[in-house]
């Protein structure tokens, strides 16, 4: 559950009118990324033939069948039953079911706790806790997160992966929740469980360093955020080398904190090297390019530099037109 600094349009309504215009297409992109992870967190657990067939699958009439067709089945067993339905709700977050999909994981907990199956009763809570965090139901996530974190604690063999994960995901429900300080110790646990059994070079690191950096930031801590997102992109490039897609996220975010510290000569380094990064790995009409696009247009417009902020925020929008075929805002008014 990465933060992105430069995807949170509230943080930024301090800057002019022209922001807020932007404001539906983070939301859009946003939603897009939290989909795209959930799905591959459930894919991870759950692998079939018929799973794949539904990722696979871009067809919502076609899924809709399958759905269906597992629904019919008759005489199955236990573990049987709660893989087709997760599979369903697999099928229902794919056609943005997500009220569907909550009732079919929670139809799973219920199997789960009758048959006495703990294990994947941990994964099932998990699962459900992140639908909820999707959907904005923080108190629910929350709720689910931490029994899934107990439970998984009990397990006789537990899986060290499960509890950071379960850390880490009640800390970004506290974040979300303004409770920095909560956040932070979620956080850190998280991240002492995965340098205890991995190491320094583990790629988990990175994600939950990156996270740290936006709590410290929060929290007025600005060298230890810039220190924690640079410790989050050594460790990626290390791993996965400079060309990784995923650096370009940790460059912006480290731009974007520059920004709002109102050091232009440092945000636009890092800006730069998140745009060329995002160009050379998607191409120029893509999502990525856009946001960078977006935070240069605000660094120039931070700098009074309004026609080429305006010049930049127009560049997104025809981006966008391409990509999706709809307007989605419209600038009619020169920046004044």
């Amino acid at each position: 559950m990465q933060c992105l600094l430069s995807e949170n349009p509230q943080e930024r309504l301090q800057y002019p009118k022209i922001l807020k215009q932007l404001e539906q297409i983070f939301k859009q992109n946003s939603l897009q990324k939290t989909r795209n992870l959930s799905l591959k967190q459930i894919n991870n657990f759950f692998s079939s033939d018929q799973n794949n067939a539904i990722e696979n699958e871009n067809n919502d009439k076609k899924i809709t069948e399958l759905m269906t067709k597992l629904r019919d089945q008759k005489n199955i067993n236990s573990v049987e039953q709660i893989k087709k339905l997760q599979l369903i709700c697999y099928g229902q977050k794919k056609l943005f079911q997500f009220k569907k999909a909550i009732e079919t994981q929670l139809k799973i907990l219920k199997i789960c706790e009758k048959n006495q199956i703990t294990d994947i009763l941990t994964e099932a809570q998990y699962l459900l806790a992140y639908l909820y965090y999707e959907q904005g139901q923080l108190n629910d996530a929350k709720q689910y997160f931490e029994l899934s974190l107990e439970n998984t604690q009990k397990l006789k063999n537990q899986k060290y992966e499960k509890i950071a994960d379960c850390l880490s995901s009640l800390g970004s429900v506290y974040k979300e929740l303004q409770d920095f300080n909560k956040a932070k110790f979620y956080y850190e646990n998280s991240l002492q469980i995965i340098l205890d059994k991995c190491g320094q070079n583990d790629l988990q690191l990175s994600d939950i360093y990156n996270n740290l950096a936006v709590i410290q930031m929060n929290l007025g801590q600005i060298q230890e955020s810039i220190d924690l997102f640079n410790k989050s992109i050594n460790i990626t490039k290390k791993i996965k080398g400079e060309d990784d897609p995923q650096m370009s996220l940790l460059y912006s975010n480290l731009g974007c904190l520059y920004l709002d510290q109102d050091n232009f000569e440092m945000a636009e380094l890092w800006l730069d090297k998140a745009l060329q990064q995002n160009i050379k790995t998607f191409g120029e009409i893509s999502v990525q390019v856009s946001d960078c696009l977006t935070n240069k247009g605000v660094l120039q417009m931070k700098k009074q530099n309004l026609q080429e902020a305006e010049t930049l925020f127009l560049k997104t929008e025809k981006i966008y037109e391409k990509i999706y075929s709809l307007d989605f805002w419209q600038i009619n008014q020169k920046i004044n």
